[in-house]
């Protein structure tokens, strides 16, 4: 409870922050800000009885220098969406796997699931404002908006979202993919 206390004080904050000028950015390490979002969710997913395959490599500390908030807030929004899409389909055997990779220049995070993919008609739309496909009630159309601003405009990087087929564990699944670039150097 103080853990998602502190994370909805940090959200706006961050949202705050966003919206003002002068942002500060901060040297970090990337694998331990990662770490820090899925903690943030990790009850969730628990809770939902799906497995988080965690592909981190901790042994080489990644330096990045971004908003500290920002990044966070782009990792739970993701997670969150495929949270909600894992549960809405009733996938049996529910996962979201986070891998990292980098080279000199760049950092790739990516997010995938097994919940279906998401519906060709509706995925050049995902990052436009105000779009959703929940209830109003649900959502407002904002998050992947503002995940893409905040990647985009705020950090100098790329997102991607599309559909991918994958085998795990000997059966092939259908899922969503983002895919998250970041220079390194600014």
């Amino acid at each position: 409870i103080v853990g998602n206390t502190q994370f909805l004080s940090d959200t706006v904050d961050t949202f705050r922050d966003y919206i003002k000028e002068d942002k500060e950015l901060k040297e970090v390490i990337l694998q331990e800000r990662l770490h820090s979002a899925i903690n943030i969710i990790e009850s969730t997913l628990d809770n939902n009885y799906i497995n988080l395959i965690n592909n981190i490599d901790n042994t080489q500390p990644i330096k990045i220098t971004l908003i500290v908030g920002e990044l966070s807030q782009v990792i739970i929004n993701i997670i969150n969406n495929a949270i909600d899409m894992l549960i809405e389909k009733d996938i049996k055997k529910r996962w979201i796997k986070i891998d990292l990779t980098s080279n000199e220049k760049m950092v790739t995070i990516s997010i995938e699931d097994n919940a279906g993919g998401i519906p060709e008609d509706i995925l050049p739309k995902i990052f436009e404002p105000y779009f959703t496909t929940k209830h109003q009630s649900q959502g407002t159309g904002l998050g992947l908006h503002m995940t893409y601003n905040l990647i985009v405009h705020g950090m100098n990087g790329n997102i991607k979202a599309f559909n991918d087929t994958y085998t795990f564990n000997n059966k092939e699944y259908r899922g969503a993919k983002f895919t998250i670039e970041l220079p390194l150097k600014s």
